[in-house]
């Protein structure tokens, strides 16, 4: 889904990329976080845990893995 409607509809975002954001990054994807509800994983800990992937797609929906997420 695209990020701008994603945001619109209310819908958890999830993004992965590097942080901090570079200077010529886009004005909506720097803002992003101050309209909706998003969830930023930076890129470089993500290739070292992909698992932070599943625990930032269930926190953002309110869901729980026991065996694998902290209460």
């Amino acid at each position: 889904m695209e990020l701008g409607w994603a945001t619109a509809l209310e819908r958890p975002i999830v993004l992965i990329t590097e942080q901090p954001f570079v200077e010529g990054a886009s004005h909506l994807l720097k803002g992003l976080g101050c309209v909706g509800q998003v969830r930023v994983i930076d890129f470089t800990a993500f290739t070292r845990d992909p698992g932070l992937l599943t625990q930032a797609v269930l926190a953002a929906t309110g869901r729980r893995q026991a065996a694998n997420l902290p209460a």
